[in-house]
């Protein structure tokens, strides 16, 4: 489920939790009434098109990395669209691409923006936060969060041409304790990002309780995942939960600049692995070595 995007979402509403919304939908229908189905290229142009629709973020359905992702800013009313990274393309051409390349399935959401005091050192594309969290004896834990910031000229903080900074963020506070370039991760300190006149080191990001909290709660509807990375993003209305990764991927090894296995985050990683033998024991579940 969790690599179904429409899935989770609705699974994460149904919970009641923050989550951003899917407004239409091309390939496969969806079993969500308020997600517009889109049929072909040429719907796919015609819904773009519609002022009201936009600005507008879409993504595959039920890839990752942000492969094929892309920010719409407005259209010209000629029949062309506007990224966010400045480029012009024809409605009716990105319809085809999408046709051609996702078949399994592409989504468009709004484009949410950052906290306007988050958005003035990370710039105009969302810079996610992922929140790891664990299933332990103890219920659900944070293990740890980092904030990955978009190349200065990206629609996205997907793979991009220029520098990508990630942060790693203390999770009971919310506040920003390195930073690091993801190309060279041991090079020397980092303080600012986009904005040259405040420190983004030592931040304390907005709206933390609320995204630690749908965390959470939200790990709590997958029963059968040890370990889940969310992509919450931190806007003007709050925290929202976008997407829920059951493999969270490197993150944590460049923002800290070190492995996963290290004294802070170990003990919490042995009561994980000690609660999910334990419930495969009691399942009958052989055990490996």
């Amino acid at each position: 489920v969790l690599k179904d995007k429409v899935a989770t979402e609705t699974i994460l509403r149904a919970y009641g939790l923050p989550v951003t919304r899917t407004l239409a939908a091309y390939g496969p229908a969806t079993d969500d009434p308020g997600i517009r189905h889109l049929s072909d290229a040429a719907d796919i142009a015609r819904w773009l098109s519609d002022p009201a629709h936009l600005p507008a973020f879409g993504k595959p359905r039920f890839d990752s990395f942000a492969r094929g992702a892309a920010a719409i800013t407005g259209s010209d009313g000629a029949g062309n669209l506007h990224f966010l990274n400045g480029r012009e393309v024809p409605a009716l051409a990105l319809g085809a691409e999408i046709e051609a390349d996702w078949a399994r399935g592409y989504l468009f959401q709004p484009f949410y923006r950052c906290d306007a005091a988050l958005r003035a050192h990370v710039g105009a594309a969302m810079a996610s936060i992922r929140i790891c969290t664990l299933r332990t004896d103890r219920g659900i834990e944070p293990w740890y969060a980092v904030i990955r910031i978009p190349a200065q000229k990206a629609m996205h903080d997907g793979d991009a041409k220029g520098p990508r900074i990630w942060g790693l963020i203390d999770c009971d506070s919310g506040r920003v304790l390195r930073l690091a370039e993801l190309r060279d991760p041991m090079a020397g300190p980092i303080t600012h990002v986009f904005n040259p006149d405040t420190p983004f080191l030592g931040t304390t990001l907005p709206h933390w309780p609320q995204a630690m909290a749908a965390c959470l709660a939200g790990h709590e509807a997958f029963e059968g995942h040890g370990i889940i990375g969310w992509d919450v993003f931190l806007t003007e209305e709050g925290a929202l939960l976008n997407e829920a990764n059951d493999n969270p991927g490197h993150v944590y090894q460049v923002a800290a600049g070190r492995g996963l296995r290290n004294p802070d985050l170990e003990p919490a990683y042995q009561r994980a692995l000690a609660h999910a033998r334990a419930i495969n024991a009691a399942d009958g579940v052989s055990q490996p070595r």
